[in-house]
Order: structure tokens, then sequence, then C-alpha cells
């Protein structure tokens, strides 16, 4: 199988970690080839940056998924991706609604670790529309913007891991998603420290779009 992901901002290092984690994941069978916004911005960092994001994923959609089995889009805020599923038959699916989907199989609640506040709304409001809104027991923003943390995820490793803690303790999680493309691979480097399951957006997408197309076939 044939899996296209695309980054929708602009930044190579965010792009490498997402290929990173993709084909960690992937079955040995399974081609993943990323590719990123040719034009935009460094990093989403807020609502409206996703917004303008969207006809950019769309238009790389109308022109590329045609020759992969599923099309992932890497922002944790899925810009675009209901726009997408109108221009292709093909199976195209977000980061953000994959996580959610794995994490409320885990149990009752689960709770969103991420960057910038502005995106509690569109959040909660996604969690809604995938019908699980119920299981989304809190959304935890720390105080750092994306570019900050994307630049360097080992200085801040500690700060998710405690925010983590939090979450098991305070809202009661079974699963706690670390949500953003630029922070793909944090997760992985602090779930042995954790009692729930730690998930990467990219990584549960993957793992859902190999589901899709054995179903499928």
């Amino acid at each position: 199988m044939h899996i296209l992901i695309i980054n929708p901002n602009t930044n190579p290092l965010t792009t490498r970690r997402i290929a990173e984690v993709a084909s960690s994941v992937a079955m040995p069978t399974t081609k993943i080839e990323v590719i990123s916004a040719q034009s935009g911005i460094m990093a989403i960092e807020n609502p409206k940056q996703s917004t303008m994001a969207a006809p950019i994923v769309v238009r790389l959609i109308a022109e590329q998924a045609e020759y992969y089995d599923v099309t992932i889009i890497a922002a944790f805020s899925d810009p675009g991706l209901f726009e997408a599923r109108k221009i292709t038959t093909n199976p195209v699916i977000g980061i953000a609604e994959s996580a959610m989907l794995k994490a409320a199989e885990f149990g009752p609640k689960f709770s969103i670790i991420t960057l910038g506040e502005k995106f509690r709304d569109l959040i909660k409001n996604h969690a809604e529309a995938c019908g699980i809104g119920n299981s989304l027991a809190n959304i935890r923003f720390l105080p750092w913007s994306v570019s900050e943390v994307g630049a360097n995820q080992g200085q801040y490793l500690e700060a998710f891991r405690l925010e983590c803690e939090r979450a098991i303790e305070e809202d009661g999680a079974k699963a706690i998603i670390i949500g953003g493309g630029p922070l793909s691979g944090m997760a992985v480097n602090i779930v042995d420290e954790l009692s729930v399951p730690v998930l990467d957006g990219v990584a549960c997408a993957t793992q859902r779009a190999e589901t899709i197309v054995i179903a499928n076939n």
C-alpha cells in the first residue's frame, strides 16, 4: 500500500519528523511519502493560520490523492479535511481525528496536551464531530509556541511529561494525546515513564490508514 502524508506547513524539520514517526510504525510493505506545502507558513499557531493552510492542503490532495491508497493531513487542526473529502473518492484522514478515535478506545476519558489556547474550541468541535466529545476530558495547553517546541523538542520533554502526570491524576485520563505535527516523536520519548498510553497523531493516523486499506481490499 502507498500512503501520502501532507505536512501543511513549510518546515523541513517537521516534515522529516513526520516521516520518521510514520515509517517507525508502518508495516514493512507500506510505502510512505511525505510532502509539505510549498508556500505558506513555518508553523500553524492559531485557527486563522489553519484556515489559511486548508486550501493549500486541498489543492495538494486534488493533485496527488489519486496516486495513493490513503492521504493523511499531518497538522493537529486537520486543516482542509472535510473539504478534501468532497473532491476525492480516496480516503483522507487527519492526525487529530485519528488520535482522538484511538484514544477513546482505551477508556471513558482521554486528554490532549498541545499548544495554542486559541485552538480550544476547534479541537472540542472536532471531537464532537467524531462522535467522541463526551470522552474528551480536557485539553491542556502549554505556554510555548509551536515554533519554539518544534525547534527543540528535547528541551520541553519534561514539561510535557509532567503535564501528562497531571492529566492522569486530575482528569482521570486513560490515554493522552500529544497534539501537533511539529510535536511528532515526543510521545514515544515519554510514554515509558507514564501509566497510560501516550499517543502520537502521526503514528495513529499511519496505522489507521493501513487498517482502512486492508479493510477495503
